[in-house]
């Protein structure tokens, strides 16, 4: 437990975080884990017992700790991550790392902190679910950020997945400790399908974190399931061009995202897109915040089973169907994407993304004019590497990154 810091230090990111809570979180122990599972475990502790709310209200104490949890291991290794690639874990390692971009999650972070947890009401249980969780390290950090900066409210979670082949047992009883249970697909589709039948109405979920099946229609499925029961609605690779060929160039995630900001608005949407990885688009987080009916549905009363229809062509139609709109129209996930490439660019862009590029594929990628995102871009990197300990997430912006930073280049 820490001693009581003042709240001005933590107020306006984290205003429901309190130091004087200890007592009432979960005991983590960390003596007996080994190997990759110790770092999860160890950050895991830091965030609900060691850093004080001051701390977990700093974007750069965020990122550190990510970093030193460890990342999910990938060929592609600096394209992906950037500099943070020095905090990946062996390639190999299995059912460990984060699949994340340390600044895209923290930032998620702090939103989720200081708009959901703290708007939550007082002492009641906020309820969250992870459709889609792999080795369920994001889960964990999520679990634990929550739980501490909720100020000792309870939290209760389900992990869903297909199957829980890729979740080490030291993850799962983790997952226990943190009062997050996993739950197959099958069982959450089970339940939903009766909550449907009987009428049910009202949020299941505070927050419902999306990163399962990233074809297209997959993800829209998913979200046309869930959206009347969450609160807030988190999806992952809004921006990686990774997941557009999947089922025939379908789009996958990035064009889900751009046709789901057609049917709400602006306002109730947050974007987390800059990145460290050195070439193509990727990662990207995408949250759609609780509407007039306090659910992540539309605001013009569709669902996604009514959105017009849409079937993957190859790349040409992809690109069309993903810039079709003026520049100023996109999201800014839509905007990088389609300023890195033409309707001729993008098939040998997707491409380069699913393996290790060859050096000409990295100069060919890097060589696509970045115009304002390039730069805007490089000030993002400059000015997070000053690691200011005055960084700040602006819950009132929706720019692409949503960040204040207190150095010349936040001004």
């Amino acid at each position: 437990m820490h001693a009581s810091t003042p709240r001005r230090a933590h107020a306006r990111v984290l205003p429901a975080c309190r130091d004087d809570v200890g007592d009432r979180l979960p005991r983590i122990a960390c003596h007996d884990a080994m190997g990759a599972s110790k770092r999860l475990c160890i950050g895991v502790q830091t965030l609900l017992h060691n850093a004080s709310c001051a701390q977990l209200s700093r974007l750069p104490y965020l990122v550190r700790v990510i970093e030193e949890i460890g990342l999910a291991g990938d060929r592609r290794v600096n394209a992906l991550y950037g500099r943070a690639a020095k905090y990946m874990l062996p390639w190999g390692t299995s059912r460990a790392g984060l699949w994340q971009d340390p600044f895209q999650i923290s930032s998620a972070l702090l939103h989720v902190g200081g708009r959901l947890v703290a708007q939550h009401p007082t002492g009641h249980l906020f309820r969250y679910v992870e459709v889609g969780v792999f080795t369920a390290w994001t889960s964990c950090i999520i679990a634990a950020f929550i739980t501490r900066v909720g100020g000792g409210a309870p939290f209760v979670g389900s992990a869903v997945d297909v199957h829980q082949t890729n979740i080490a047992s030291s993850t799962m009883r983790l997952l226990h400790k943190l009062n997050v249970s996993f739950v197959p697909r099958s069982r959450l589709d089970s339940q939903i399908r009766a909550a449907q039948a009987t009428g049910e109405n009202g949020v299941r979920y505070d927050l419902c974190f999306i990163d399962g099946d990233h074809q297209y229609f997959a993800v829209r499925n998913d979200f046309g399931m869930m959206a009347r029961w969450c609160g807030a609605a988190m999806f992952h690779d809004i921006q990686d061009t990774s997941t557009m060929l999947n089922a025939n160039y379908s789009g996958g995630v990035p064009l889900f995202w751009a046709h789901a900001r057609e049917h709400i608005r602006k306002e109730r949407t947050t974007e987390l897109t800059m990145q460290i990885g050195a070439a193509w688009p990727v990662f990207g987080i995408g949250i759609i915040w609780p509407g007039e009916r306090g659910t992540a549905e539309t605001d013009d009363g569709t669902t996604p089973e009514t959105w017009r229809a849409w079937l993957g062509r190859g790349p040409e139609a992809l690109w069309h169907e993903l810039c079709r709109k003026s520049q100023a129209g996109l999201s800014a996930g839509s905007q990088l994407v389609c300023s890195l490439s033409t309707a001729s660019d993008l098939s040998i862009l997707i491409a380069a993304t699913k393996r290790h590029p060859s050096k000409a594929e990295l100069q060919y990628i890097s060589s696509i004019p970045w115009n304002a995102t390039r730069s805007k871009r490089k000030a993002y990197k400059v000015g997070l590497e000053i690691v200011s300990s005055n960084a700040e997430i602006s819950t009132a912006e929706n720019d692409a990154s949503n960040l204040i930073l207190s150095s010349p280049l936040g001004s």
